[in-house]
C-alpha cells in the first residue's frame, strides 16, 4: 500500500463514506459528520481484547453455545 492510497483511506471525506454505510471503525471527525441513523453506530465504542484470565470462562460459554 502506498502513501497515497493510505492518505485516501483516512481522509475524512473517504471516512465519511464508511460511517454512513456503518462500517467502523471511522475517524472523530467523520463519526461526528456521519448521517443522523449512522451516527450511534460510528459512534460505538469497540470491544477491546479479552484478557488471557477470561479465556477460559470464554471457551467454555462458547462451547456451550456452540456445540
Amino acid at each position: 500500500m502506498t502513501a497515497r492510497s493510505i492518505a485516501t483511506f483516512i481522509d475524512v471525506e473517504s471516512q465519511l463514506l464508511y460511517a454512513n454505510a456503518w462500517m467502523l471503525p471511522v475517524v472523530v471527525e467523520a463519526a461526528k459528520r456521519a448521517d443522523p441513523e449512522a451516527q450511534p453506530f460510528a459512534n460505538a465504542n469497540l470491544i477491546g481484547p479479552a484478557k488471557l484470565a477470561e479465556r477460559a470462562d470464554m471457551m467454555t460459554l462458547a462451547k456451550k453455545l456452540y456445540p
